[in-house]
């Protein structure tokens, strides 16, 4: 009957549908292989692509992702399949080899496999990424070659770690002197903090003098593995905020900062916002350190004179020892006077070199003349010349030149800056008082520029003798300096050419002749303070010195006058200070420019005081017995 289901139909019907796709493996095996073999390409254009970026990521130093690696090992292994398939398919070469088994098989197996290869396929091209930037070499791998645990040092980093475990402290400033190892210290920090597991995180990143805030988030977003991808502005921000706020304890150090920078803006959350996140500054400038409140302040010191031999051998090598060398050897390394740039460069570039050559070097030294002595004009005079260039005025950096026209190792009286200053007219139509005050303004700008130290004494300065060898090269060259000073002279220094000199210093030598008449057109300011042998000077010698602002002739024991001073009609600030010789300055009277007088510790006896009176600019005479 019809629509009646018998059990010999029913039994047709599942031996149908069971052998149905089983024959079709055999009916269709060709086309299976075919069909197997067009995926095969497909997949190997993905693979091929994919592998592209992997090479560039690469080379990128970029970690390629695990999924990825696996994917890819997926691929090698089906490609193999496949290959065993096209094989036993050419096996296959008559309609009755492998009939009822071999097409089968290979029908079934094809079809399975393009499956396989199809899901493949599709995974490959969903792949938008194949890599992560590789993280920062961890703190352990950077290099920390010059590091040495000397007295200062290690003063400074126990400060620095006794500061890292306080909780009630978070942001800490480290500062000194360009080249006095500041980036080497924090990175032996950041070693021992990861080793001791004190943070577990700590990023370094160099500010420098032009605050980029993008690059800054980018390269400590590197260290946290975190992809910006478009963000920007604000977006970047919360997100580096929020990333730095998933770990419990970590170090930032900002290195190289020249000027306030806002933690915020950034995006570090430091202080309430986050009682883990610790933040450490390097740099030159201490008013930096107080700009940004910093809770502590670490100042970094010169080697002592044991630690700065022992570096200075560590790089020049064993035979600074021996007979031939030992003595001038420890006399180059004196001239460092404790900097470690200056110690490291000079001892690097004096291995291996003959005696002729270190007494040599030694003479430039003692000239402030880096010119042939390799890496010190790259490496020590840069490094200094970076913390004179960012000084804020053109007063402030006038005054830091002025301080090298006295004798290394000087006390230099802030006084004698100021008639240095007022002579030249560095400040003009300003009284005494405003004067001194924008004076000691830069004073403590240079100061804490670590430009300047402090005296031992209120009211005096002192200039390492290696930034002083600095401010003599950049004087000479740029502004017209010629210094002397300290250099014990006997004689005139006829090699120097004045034609072009503005400021001349022969202070603290031995000359007691000098030249009938120099020529000194555009001179500006001369000294020979100090000069304990020079008792005369020629009558026709401020002839050619017709432009001279600033004249300094203090501490000589000189008898009189020439009446070539009377030439100096520019003239504006005269000093004869401890000048005890001296008696008759009458001459002064003829001087109508002057500003500044200082005849302190003299023997005069008498002053033109009518002559002085009509002095319409002078706003100091000091008088001192």
């Amino acid at each position: 009957m019809e629509g009646v289901a018998t059990p010999a139909t029913e039994a047709a019907k599942y031996t149908a549908a069971f052998l149905g796709p089983q024959i079709g493996y055999v009916v269709n095996y060709k086309k299976n292989v075919k069909n197997l073999s067009n995926k095969i390409d497909d997949l190997s254009s993905v693979k091929n692509d994919i592998e592209g970026k992997i090479s560039a990521a690469k080379r990128r130093g970029e970690l390629i992702y695990q999924a990825v690696e696996r994917w890819l090992e997926k691929v090698d292994k089906i490609l193999i399949e496949a290959g065993h398939v096209n094989d036993d398919a050419s096996g296959i070469d008559s309609c009755f080899k492998g009939w009822c088994c071999g097409r089968y098989d290979l029908g079934k197996k094809a079809s399975k496999t393009i499956i396989d290869v199809t899901e493949l396929v599709n995974e490959g091209r969903s792949i938008n990424e194949v890599s992560t930037p590789a993280p920062i070499q961890d703190f352990d791998l950077m290099p920390t070659d010059d590091f040495e645990a000397f007295e200062s040092t290690r003063s400074a980093m126990d400060l620095v770690m006794k500061a890292l475990v306080n909780d009630r402290i978070s942001i800490i400033g480290v500062h000194g002197m360009g080249g006095i190892g500041k980036t080497t210290l924090m990175r032996k920090i950041g070693n021992q903090v990861k080793m001791n597991k004190l943070f577990d995180v700590v990023v370094m990143v160099s500010v420098s003098q032009n605050h980029d805030m993008k690059r800054i988030q980018e390269e400590i977003a590197e260290d946290l593995c975190l992809n910006f991808g478009q963000e920007r502005g604000e977006t970047r921000k919360r997100r580096l905020f929020s990333r730095l706020k998933q770990e419990m304890r970590v170090l930032i150090i900002l290195d190289d900062m020249w000027s306030r920078l806002d933690l915020t803006e950034v995006g570090i959350p430091c202080g309430e916002h986050h009682m883990g996140c610790k933040v450490v500054l390097t740099t030159r400038r201490l008013d930096v350190c107080n700009m940004m409140k910093t809770q502590v302040n670490v100042r970094l010191e010169c080697l002592s004179e044991p630690d700065s031999w022992h570096l200075f051998q560590k790089n020049a090598g064993a035979e600074v020892d021996s007979f031939v060398l030992g003595e001038v050897a420890r006399d180059v390394a004196k001239e460092c006077k404790g900097l470690p740039v200056a110690l490291v460069t000079l001892g690097r570039a004096m291995r291996d070199k003959s005696l002729s050559v270190w007494e040599n070097v030694l003479q430039q030294l003692r000239e402030s003349d880096f010119t042939y002595i390799e890496d010190m004009d790259a490496r020590v005079f840069q490094a200094i010349k970076l913390s004179y260039d960012y000084l804020p005025t053109d007063i402030s950096k006038s005054i830091f030149l002025f301080c090298c026209l006295f004798p290394e190792d000087h006390k230099i009286s802030v006084d004698d800056l100021l008639r240095y200053m007022m002579g030249e007219g560095l400040l003009k139509d300003v009284k005494l008082n405003q004067a001194k005050r924008k004076l000691d303004t830069v004073v403590d700008i240079l100061i804490s520029s670590h430009l300047l130290l402090k005296g031992d004494r209120d009211g005096y300065v002192l200039m390492h003798d290696v930034i002083r060898d600095v401010s003599i090269i950049i004087a000479t060259r740029d502004h017209g300096f010629i210094v002397k000073a300290g250099r014990g002279l006997e004689a005139w220094p006829e090699q120097e050419s004045l034609e072009k000199c503005l400021r001349f210093s022969l202070m603290g030598n031995e000359l007691s002749d000098l030249p009938e008449r120099p020529d000194c057109p555009k001179i500006l300011t001369f000294s020979l303070s100090r000069c304990q042998s020079l008792e005369n000077i020629p009558e026709r010698f401020f002839e050619g010195m017709s432009s001279l602002l600033t004249l300094d002739l203090s501490h000589t024991p000189i008898l009189s006058l020439p009446s070539s001073l009377a030439c100096l009609e520019n003239l504006r600030s005269l000093c004869l200070d401890g000048c005890t010789a001296l008696q008759d300055v009458s001459l002064i009277g003829k001087l109508k420019n002057l500003e500044m007088i200082s005849l302190k510790k003299t023997s005069i006896k008498m002053l033109p005081v009518k002559e002085i009176r009509e002095f319409k600019s002078l706003k100091l005479l000091a008088l001192e017995s």
